[in-house]
């Protein structure tokens, strides 16, 4: 396969065909030119630069009789033109090649500015998820401390996902004061979340990096998000039957102490795809970094540490 060059590859070959012949013709046809004298270097190089530029201009003129020299002439003119066409031919390429690179430029650039405009339209849903999951945290906190803020990454280590795993979806103490489930609440919460990324993909997915459309589609299906559902459920069932529900909730089995190997762990790996998306965001969004407000204070509804569960009894207990 040919191998493209540069154009500066041929330029060099062309000052070479004109720097060898002209060695040539100074060494070996001195004496074949209507030159009194013979030949000198200087306008050896001279005869060498009008014949490969074809100038011709007749005041150096070569023997008929020498047959070697008429095909020195002849295979330098032919090389000379070749050389001159496969450089104007690279040059040609690389003007292309630069067009081409501007145009791609231009289009990648364009890209990105809409993919981060339809980004910071996800961007306020993302942040109104992350105030729940705030929430969710503060209600399972053993502390009550300041306001704080942190950065998503920072957030979700195992330590979070040892104190949220132990949410007491039954208690009564929410955002909306008592005589309401906190599951109840968490329900309409991640339903509305669901309904606001169904939304979003369905006018900007198109627009979107197929990676982070199914990135966003695994979190809509997500069992993390189920969990408040079912735990609601299993209550009101329960109360049909006159049953007493037992404050112990099936995320619990999703603490590092009482996670079986090789069990499914949607938590974690709902927060790992939640994380990801952020990344997106803030891949084509640098300067407007996303952060999570903690409020461990009483003051505002719930209280800390409000909704905190016994784990069920898996592994080791």
């Amino acid at each position: 396969m040919f191998k493209r060059r540069r154009p500066g590859f041929y330029g060099i070959i062309y000052l070479c065909n004109v720097a060898a012949f002209g060695v040539v013709y100074a060494c070996l046809f001195a004496d074949d030119f209507g030159v009194e004298g013979g030949l000198t270097p200087l306008l050896a190089l001279y005869f060498s630069v009008v014949t490969v530029t074809t100038l011709g201009f007749g005041d150096i003129t070569p023997s008929l009789n020498s047959t070697y020299l008429l095909i020195a002439v002849v295979a330098q003119v032919v090389a000379g033109v070749t050389t001159i066409g496969l450089f104007l031919n690279a040059l040609s390429q690389k003007w292309s090649d630069i067009k081409d690179a501007q145009v791609r430029a231009r289009y990648e650039e364009e890209e990105a500015r809409r993919i981060a405009r339809y980004l910071s339209i996800l961007r306020p849903i993302i942040a109104d998820h992350l105030k729940v999951l705030a929430e969710c945290y503060k209600v399972t906190a053993t502390e009550v401390g300041k306001r704080f803020r942190i950065r998503p990454r920072d957030m979700f280590t195992e330590r979070y996902f040892d104190q949220v795993s132990l949410i007491d979806y039954y208690s009564d103490r929410t955002r909306f004061g008592k005589g309401r489930l906190l599951g109840e609440v968490l329900h309409e919460d991640n339903d509305r979340f669901r309904k606001d990324l169904e939304g979003y993909l369905a006018k900007f997915a198109h627009g979107l990096p197929v990676d982070t459309v199914q990135k966003i589609s695994a979190m809509q299906r997500s069992q993390f998000l189920n969990y408040p559902s079912v735990s609601i459920q299993i209550y009101r069932l329960n109360k049909q039957m006159g049953v007493q529900t037992a404050r112990q909730h099936i995320i619990s089995l999703e603490h590092s102490s009482r996670a079986e190997p090789g069990h499914a762990k949607p938590m974690r790996e709902y927060h790992a795809l939640l994380q990801d998306v952020i990344d997106d965001i803030e891949r084509y969004l640098p300067d407007d970094p996303m952060e999570v407000s903690i409020m461990l204070e009483n003051h505002v509804a719930p209280p800390v540490g409000s909704a905190i569960a016994e784990p069920l009894k898996g592994r080791g207990g």
